[in-house]
């Protein structure tokens, strides 16, 4: 039955651990009311180096699970929020893991 959960999330198979680590630092800050820069984010020495960072959030925007948005307040960073593909699997995986604890 798991399995058949994950089919019906469209790309979740192009989700590699790493872009999934990046993207749940991403979700996180957002959900928080910080949202990450882009600087902010290549630099989270745990996920891996600038520049694999740099690359990795790259396809992240690419395969369009994230947006560079820049905010009014400050027009020289670009602020990083889950896109409307990026909250629908995070809605996903919370009824997930929602019915998993129902079992």
């Amino acid at each position: 039955m798991r399995g058949a959960g994950v089919c019906c999330m469209p790309a979740v198979q192009d989700f590699d651990a790493n872009e999934k680590a990046l993207f749940d630092s991403v979700a996180l800050h957002w959900s928080l009311g910080r949202p990450l820069t882009v600087r902010a984010a290549i630099e989270q020495e745990l996920l891996g180096s600038p520049a694999a960072l740099h690359k990795r959030l790259q396809r992240l925007i690419a395969k369009e699970w994230v947006v560079a948005q820049i905010q009014v307040a400050d027009r020289r960073a670009k602020f990083l929020v889950p896109s409307e593909k990026g909250l629908f699997y995070i809605e996903w995986l919370s009824a997930q893991m929602t019915s998993m604890q129902a079992d």
